[in-house]
């Protein structure tokens, strides 16, 4: 019985059993159920028995009532389009009752290793509620979610009843935006461009289609050529077009805050109307590499993907 009341649940692997142990209300009537129950055996009192049944009662109930209680649940993430790291990104966690009974109540939930924490007070049999939660990452790149823990003291808070959700992801958390030092490249003579993304003035260059390209930009000779998406650079197009370079600055922090910086310059110039381009460095393993100037919100997470990517140069 003692095993039963102090297991705590486990560090890892898939398993989604209910664990229980007393909470400090629990520990209190428990002792003094036993305290009941000791002077009444030496004492011989039936009044102290009728004292001690019901607490003995109530905490024997808690077992299966509270474990019911977290028995088929589901839970599912719902994350912002986009991470950043140091900052919280709200979202939701969206819970579904199970399929029998009264439904589960006086949830807490926390998402191991996040931060992520929300309360439910009721979520009726099949129904789904959202939990309004923040999920906080404090460094750039990938960043895997192994479950969700579900904790309840419920029905008469003797007893914490915990059950761990295998919830497992990747995500890519991008490097916080900071501002610029400077470091991008602009095209002189800014002027407005009359065609939008179609473009005009003399063409300059030949290149592979990027998303936010315009279908008026495709270079048909060309294209039916090479059997892939070739689109036409003008030189009007470069006159509204940035490139942000990243620098090899050094290691550890100020590697980390360049990519912050150029985060930083890649969103104000794409907030602007500006067409923006990036710049990698040539780092151990990896290869210089420039993403030609584009536009549009999947052309950001593109060069927000490929920044947060960078591998981490340490001392």
């Amino acid at each position: 019985m003692r095993s039963w009341w102090r297991a705590a649940p486990p560090q890892g692997g898939s398993s989604a059993g209910v664990y229980a142990r007393p909470t400090r209300d629990g520990v209190v009537a428990l002792l003094g159920a036993l305290g009941l129950g000791g002077v009444a055996l030496i004492s011989g009192n039936n009044l102290l028995y009728l004292v001690a049944a019901p607490v003995w009662a109530v905490l024997l109930l808690s077992l299966p009532l509270g474990a019911g209680n977290l028995r088929g649940l589901s839970i599912r993430r719902a994350l912002p389009a986009e991470l950043y790291a140091g900052r919280d990104a709200p979202g939701e966690l969206l819970v579904q009752g199970g399929r029998w009974g009264w439904g589960s109540g006086g949830l807490e939930l926390i998402d191991e290793g996040t931060g992520a924490r929300g309360v439910l007070h009721h979520v009726a049999p099949r129904a789904v509620c959202s939990v309004a939660v923040r999920w906080r990452f404090e460094s750039r790149g990938p960043a895997r979610l192994s479950a969700v823990i579900v904790r309840s003291s419920f029905p008469f808070g003797f007893l914490e009843h915990t059950r761990r959700l295998p919830l497992p992801a990747e995500v890519l958390v991008y490097p916080r935006p900071l501002p610029s030092l400077g470091s991008m490249l602009p095209t002189q003579g800014l002027g407005r461009d009359d065609e939008g993304r179609g473009g005009s003035g003399d063409l300059v260059d030949l290149r592979g289609y990027l998303p936010g390209d315009s279908p008026k930009r495709v270079h048909w000779p060309t294209t039916a050529r090479l059997g892939s998406w070739v689109v036409v650079e003008r030189g009007q197009e470069r006159a509204l077009a940035i490139e942000v370079r990243v620098e090899e600055v050094g290691s550890g922090p100020a590697w980390e805050r360049e990519l912050s910086r150029a985060c930083g310059e890649i969103q104000r110039a794409l907030a602007s109307g500006l067409r923006v381009g990036l710049r990698l460095p040539d780092l151990p393993g990896r290869a210089a590499r420039r993403l030609p100037p584009s536009s549009g919100g999947s052309w950001r997470r593109i060069l927000l993907d490929a920044l947060a990517r960078l591998p981490r140069i340490e001392h």
